[in-house]
C-alpha cells in the first residue's frame, strides 16, 4: 500500500488579517503550496523549517515531539498558518520540522477539514460535498 499525499496551499494567517483590516496589499500575503504526506498516526501539521521561514511564521512555543520509533526531541511550534486541502481551509499551528524534511498533515487538521480516505474512492476527499461535518 502506497503513502497518501495531497497538495496543501499554505498562507500566513497574520498577513491575511492585516490585508482584511485594510492595512496591507494582498500581494504581500506570504503563501506557498507543498506536497504533504497524510499521516493519521500524528496529531498536527508538520512543515519543514524552510517552508516555515518562507511563510514568515513565528515560533509560538516549544513542545516535546515523539517520533514513530519512540525517540523524543524538543521542536518549535509556529503559526498561525492557514491550510487548504481539497478546497477546505483551517487555521492551525505547525511543528517545525528539519529544513529539508517532509511536510505531513495529521489528525487534528484532517478532522477540522472533515477529510477522509479509503472506501470506494481513492485519495483524500471531503466526507460531505458542501460543508464539514464537525463533532461537538
Amino acid at each position: 500500500m502506497g503513502k497518501l499525499v495531497a497538495i496543501a496551499k499554505l498562507e500566513n494567517t497574520f498577513d491575511r488579517g492585516i490585508v482584511e483590516q485594510g492595512y496591507g496589499d494582498a500581494g504581500a500575503i506570504r503563501t506557498t503550496s507543498v506536497e504533504v504526506v497524510v499521516n493519521t498516526a500524528t496529531a498536527m501539521l508538520m512543515l519543514p523549517e524552510t517552508v516555515v521561514e518562507r511563510l514568515g511564521l513565528e515560533t509560538r512555543r516549544r513542545a516535546i515531539v515523539v517520533d514513530a520509533d519512540g525517540s523524543r526531541e524538543i521542536r518549535s511550534v509556529a503559526g498561525p498558518v492557514t491550510v487548504e486541502i481539497c478546497g477546505r481551509s483551517a487555521c492551525t499551528s505547525c511543528i517545525v520540522g528539519p529544513p529539508m524534511g517532509v511536510a505531513s498533515v495529521g489528525r487534528s487538521v484532517l478532522l477540522e477539514l472533515d477529510l477522509i480516505s479509503g472506501g470506494l474512492r481513492p485519495g483524500l476527499y471531503p466526507r460531505h460535498p458542501d460543508y464539514p461535518i464537525l463533532r461537538l
